[in-house]
């Protein structure tokens, strides 16, 4: 309205200038030829925009001039940089790193370019240490001799407005106005460029042409309408149009599209709709020729677009409800976490986070000095936020932390004991571009493990005084039990010709009691020593240890007549003299337990097993073999029960703590003791342990 009825030269040019505008419309009426000028142009506030215009003559039929398109772009800012290069160095360096169009500053002799600036940079995808490795050869399409004659144009300022076509990194090519002048920077010639896209302008142009021609060759639909809505002339490209309209050349267009040709013709403006035609979709441009009295309707297919924004839309919407889903799942967490862009500001921090930051109450930096609680509050965010920093520096490098500790100070006097840990975030390409931050509280972990250690330190102090009170107890018995059965022998040698029949029976069976019960009490020293007063670990050979066992054991060896064969056993860190008591133990007991009559067989070998495996470090298995009575095992953890026994005290001697003082041995040295046995078969004892002692 603020313009209606103006014409163009009085609404938007100023005085001095319409005179000269008007000459070039004029002359792209008689030449008939595409057109670029310069021109100063009023805006709505009054303020003066310098605008390049690139102005395109569309032909009717009959070759005459029907339309003339002008395409601008405001270059105002570009001028004032261009002037201000000149006036002032400082000033050149603010406008060149600061605009946001593309700038290039290039060496006049040899072509390389020597800066550019962040739109530049954004538009090329180059790095600028990249961009400065490259000649304007490696960019601009032309021949380099091309190259060569347009630089040396702009140098000399015989023109300094030029179109070409640039080849970004990724190898596309775009069509651009290049507006470049000679400048001179430290004594050193240089070409600076100002660069524009103009792809879009140069495709619209083309499809504007290309939709103007008449007829049949367009691929695009083009129908002609008379002002009252009826068809005048259709191409081939506009079957599936009138198809969906159930219309033909000389009928109505449907009602709606009519009362949309009225209104076009009447405003003289151009329109733009959609039409659905089941499988495709166009984009229809109505276009009013008020003086030949009909309108235009160019149509475009842009299925595929509306395709891929449609999935756009709904990749976006998936990628939306996946944000939000993580959002939920992280803001329900109990652990504290914190995100980071890879700028290093937080993006993001859930619930647990900010009630861990404020330990629950909002601390507040003006209360005095002397609340206690909130200066608990202070020094929790300052230490936070110590370990925070290091952890995103880290993570944002690339490198993860795991399971390190933190400890803040909780309410009256507690402790609050943190585990964190940080991650990088990685894009598709595996570039950092974030990091994640994870706490997790284990104070109610921390305060188990301290009332374990305290309970396992009062065990091992019980354990130490029952082991202490059943060395002193058995060790303070022998003396009665010796003299018991001191006593009990002169007893038997002084009264043996005196008492007869059931008298001299119990005193025998006292005599043997009391040697059973000293027998038992020696057992259960030994029992109470080996804890109580153990020697020194010691690298041991045991095939050297087995031949001390065998010399010991050689009077009962020789008197069974028994087999003994020792294989090839390995050195381990061990009590010599344990394991002295625990082979003599294990093997006395293959000698003893063996059927009336039978020679015993004893076969003591090794192997040497890592998670299974022989190898040849980690762990031992030593087995003791025997071909005696065996026994079900069934009863085999009874049998190393102290003072259990599975078989009758009439068939074979014993207290019934060998077995028991093997197990003891064995798990002193960090190991296991097992058997595997059947009745009349034979037992197989079966010792795994470290090679080495921790």
């Amino acid at each position: 309205a603020e313009v209606s009825g103006k014409s163009l030269w009085e609404a938007f040019l100023l005085p001095e200038d319409q005179q000269d505008v008007k000459g070039i419309f004029n002359t792209l009426l008689s030449n008939k030829q595409p057109g670029q000028y310069e021109s100063v142009w009023i805006a709505k506030d009054g303020s003066h925009r310098t605008i390049s215009w690139t102005n395109t003559v569309i032909l009717d039929d009959n070759g005459e001039v029907e339309h003339i398109i002008s395409t601008g772009i405001d270059v105002t800012e570009q001028r004032l940089t261009e002037k201000a290069l000149k006036e002032n160095d400082e000033r050149y360096s603010q406008l060149f790193m600061g605009s946001f169009a593309p700038m290039l500053l290039i060496d006049a002799e040899t072509g390389y370019i020597v800066n550019a600036n962040q739109a530049a940079l954004q538009f090329y995808k180059y790095s600028l240490n990249e961009i400065r490795e490259r000649t304007i050869a490696d960019i601009n399409t032309l021949p380099a001799s091309k190259i060569t004659k347009k630089m040396r144009e702009a140098r000399i300022q015989r023109h300094n407005y030029f179109l070409f076509k640039h080849r970004l990194a990724d190898g596309q090519v775009r069509d651009v106005e290049v507006y470049s002048s000679p400048v001179v920077i430290d004594n050193r010639e240089l070409l600076f460029s100002i660069v524009h896209d103009i792809t879009w302008r140069k495709q619209a142009e083309e499809e504007t042409i290309s939709i103007s021609r008449f007829p049949e060759e367009n691929p695009n639909p083009v129908i002609r309408f008379s002002k009252d809505g009826r068809i005048l002339y259709a191409n081939r490209a506009s079957a599936d149009l009138l198809k969906t309209w159930q219309a033909d050349v000389g009928e109505y267009a449907p009602v709606d599209w009519q009362e949309k040709i009225e209104k076009v013709y009447a405003s003289n403006r151009m329109n733009e709709a959609e039409v659905d035609c089941t499988d495709r979709v166009f984009s229809c441009i109505l276009a009013p020729l008020i003086q030949d009295g009909y309108i235009n309707l160019y149509g475009r297919d842009v299925t595929s677009r509306l395709a891929a924004e449609r999935a756009r839309e709904r990749l976006l919407l998936e990628l939306e409800n996946e944000k939000r889903r993580w959002q939920s799942t992280v803001e329900s967490m109990i652990d504290p976490v914190v995100v980071y862009e890879q700028s290093g500001k937080v993006s993001y921090r859930n619930a647990a986070y900010l009630h861990l930051l404020n330990n629950g109450v909002e601390a507040d930096p003006m209360a005095p000095s002397n609340d206690q609680e909130n200066s608990v509050k202070l020094h929790n965010r300052s230490l936070l936020g110590r370990f925070e920093e290091t952890a995103k520096k880290s993570a944002l490098h690339g490198v993860e932390v795991r399971d390190e500790e933190l400890i803040l100070s909780g309410t009256r006097g507690s402790k609050i004991h943190l585990v964190w840990n940080a991650s990088p975030l990685r894009d598709v390409e595996g570039n950092v571009d974030g990091a994640v931050l994870v706490f997790h509280d284990i104070s109610e972990l921390e305060h188990a493990r301290k009332e374990l250690r305290q309970h396992a330190e009062y065990l091992e102090r019980l354990n130490r005084d029952l082991e202490d009170f059943l060395f002193l107890t058995t060790h303070d018995l022998q003396e009665p039990m010796r003299k018991i059965r001191a006593f009990g022998d002169l007893m038997e040698v002084s009264l043996r010709n005196k008492l007869e029949g059931e008298e001299l029976d119990h005193l025998r069976r006292m005599h043997k009691a009391a040697m059973r019960m000293q027998k038992m009490l020696d057992e259960l020293l030994i029992y109470a020593r080996l804890t109580a007063h153990p020697s020194p670990m010691e690298r041991v050979n045991l095939n050297r240890l087995m031949d001390k066992v065998l010399v010991n054991l050689k009077p009962k060896i020789d008197q069974s007549g028994a087999k003994v064969d020792v294989g090839s056993l390995p050195a381990v860190e061990v009590d010599y003299n344990q394991f002295v008591l625990l082979f003599q133990h294990l093997v006395s007991n293959a000698l003893k337990f063996q059927k009336e009559g039978q020679r015993p067989v004893i076969k003591i070998s090794c192997q040497e097993t890592q998670n299974g495996h022989k190898m040849g470090n980690g762990s031992v298995i030593l087995i003791v073999e025997d071909n005696g009575i065996g026994f079900d095992v069934t009863y085999l953890e009874k049998a190393f029960m102290p003072f259990q026994r599975l078989v009758g005290r009439s068939e074979y001697e014993g207290t019934g703590m060998g077995l028991t003082i093997c197990r003891k041995i064995v798990e002193h040295h960090g190991g296991k003791i097992t058997a595997e046995s059947s009745p009349g078969m034979g037992t197989k004892f079966i010792i795994q342990l470290p090679r080495e002692q921790a």
